[in-house]
């Protein structure tokens, strides 16, 4: 199942040119198959939820609607989003996750949306062994945490 997930990964990777553009990963061309709604929700505790399509494959025609928190900063909004769209690739359903960044790593499908979001905003090409996690970290406008989990992946 992983390394079903992480090829088809790596083919939108491919395919929208995501990790063409330098060490700042645009994900605005996975909008035609997870659309974004904009709610208020950070006063319900949350900053994203992923809708999966009822059944079948995420598509451009069977896309994933993701929501996010209407007045999260663009750095944050980016991270959160990635994250969503592993929910949706993976096919998660029913679950939120509540609590600091910190928490979100616990339980297996927070950990997997957040392996694909490792590998959506951390190209390869940036993991050096020679620099720091901290500075690839802000290179990439990412948390050091997804650093870490791109470089085990």
């Amino acid at each position: 199942m992983r390394e079903v997930v992480f090829g088809r990964v790596a083919e939108l990777i491919d395919h929208y040119q995501l990790h063409q553009t330098g060490t700042l990963v645009k994900l605005t061309p996975l909008e035609d198959m997870f659309p974004i709604r904009y709610e208020p929700l950070a006063r319900m505790g949350i900053l994203g939820a992923c809708h999966p399509p009822k059944s079948g494959e995420v598509s451009a025609a069977n896309p994933a609607r993701i929501l996010l928190d209407d007045g999260m900063p663009d750095r944050l909004e980016r991270v959160v989003y990635a994250h969503e769209v592993g929910h949706g690739i993976l096919g998660h359903r029913g679950e939120l996750a509540f609590g600091p960044m910190s928490e979100w790593f616990s339980g297996k499908n927070e950990r997997e949306a957040w392996e694909v979001a490792a590998m959506l905003l951390v190209p390869r090409e940036a993991l050096m062994p020679y620099v720091e996690a901290s500075t690839i970290a802000a290179i990439c406008e990412v948390p050091e945490e997804l650093v870490h989990l791109a470089a085990r992946l």
